[in-house]
This record gives structure tokens, sequence and C-alpha cells, in this order.
């Protein structure tokens, strides 16, 4: 599924629409990422030479009120990525209860296409039991109102285990060992 509108003439009101997950406002917590890396971060804006967040958000914004229509007030909020992709949040009916998540990944770098990533995702998700969130929409090319390609993804809510695997007991620590045993097993075809 490829989305693909001319969007240089939309526009969308802001009003308050951009957040920064580092402001401490519950809503923002949900999406703000505590694992190592710190994409959304100054260091990493100058590192991989992006646009910065302030600026950028405003086109996050743009791009999806005008895929989500029907789902204002959306707000943008920072979130940790990875070496790959910058990573930004999507709050769909922002003040609603509860609001709709979704999860927009940027490529880092211009070789990368996120068509493989689509790929992987749907195969994952419709042959096996792991939970990967699902597409809702890609662009492969840059030519789109943040001009880059990018995939919106579900948000799927939970707690990195890096953050938390040092300070759990034992028995959860095997059940953990367990589950990935089995998750690898439906990778591996048995």
């Amino acid at each position: 599924m490829s989305f693909d509108h001319s969007l240089e003439n939309e526009a969308a009101p802001l009003e308050d629409g951009i957040a920064d997950a580092r402001d401490g406002d519950e809503s923002t917590r949900d999406c703000d990422s505590r694992a190592s890396s710190q994409t959304s971060t100054q260091m990493s804006t100058d590192l991989y030479d992006h646009e910065p967040f302030e600026t950028f958000a405003y086109k996050i914004h743009r791009l999806l009120t005008i895929i989500f229509p029907g789902d204002l007030p959306i707000q943008v909020e920072r979130m940790s990525g990875g070496s790959y992709n910058r990573v930004v949040c999507g709050v769909l009916g922002y003040g609603q209860d509860p609001p709709r998540r979704v999860v927009v990944r940027i490529p880092r770098f211009t070789y990368r296409s996120p068509v493989d990533e689509v790929a992987i995702l749907r195969f994952l998700r419709s042959n096996t039991a792991i939970p990967v969130p699902s597409v809702l929409h890609f662009h492969m090319s840059s030519a789109n109102i943040i001009s880059d390609p990018y995939t919106i993804l579900e948000y799927l809510p939970g707690t990195c285990l890096g953050d938390v695997y040092d300070d759990l007991p034992a028995h959860i620590k095997k059940s953990i060992v367990r589950s990935l045993v089995c998750l690898l097993e439906q990778l591996g075809g048995r």
C-alpha cells in the first residue's frame, strides 16, 4: 500500500500540535522510549545532519493531518529511534480517551527504502504469532511533504526490555528466554 498525494498546497492549522516528550506531560511519556538511543536529541540532529525536530514536526503534523483527516486534532511528539530510522510519534485524536498513536519511521540514509521493512513486517504479521505493528501507510520516494520516504506503523505500547531486564527476578528472566526461543523457532520454520 503506497500513499501518494500532491501536498504542496495543503495547509493544516497546528494549534498546539507539536510536543516534546521531555516536557514531562503525561500524554507524551508513552511515546518516549527510554532506550539508550538518543535520536531525537540535538546530538543526533547534528550526527545525522537532520532538520531539527521543532521544524520537522510541522511537516509530520501536516502529513498526518492529510492521511488521517478524521482523527483531528493531531499531536506530534519526539521518540527515540535507532541507527537506521528517525522516529516520530503521532497522537491521533489528541485529548480523546484513549487517543490513537502511530509511529512515523523515516530512513536516515538516502539509499534506504522502507519497502523491505514493510514486506518483512507484513510477512511476520501474516505467518507468525510474533507481535509486530501493522503497516498503516508507506511512501517509497522523497516526493512528499516531508521530502523523505516514510512508513507509518501502528504504535505498540510497552517497555524496552533492555531498560528493565537487569532488575527482573530470575523466574521472569527465564520466562523471557523461553519466549525468545519460541519466537526464534517461528522464524526458523520449525
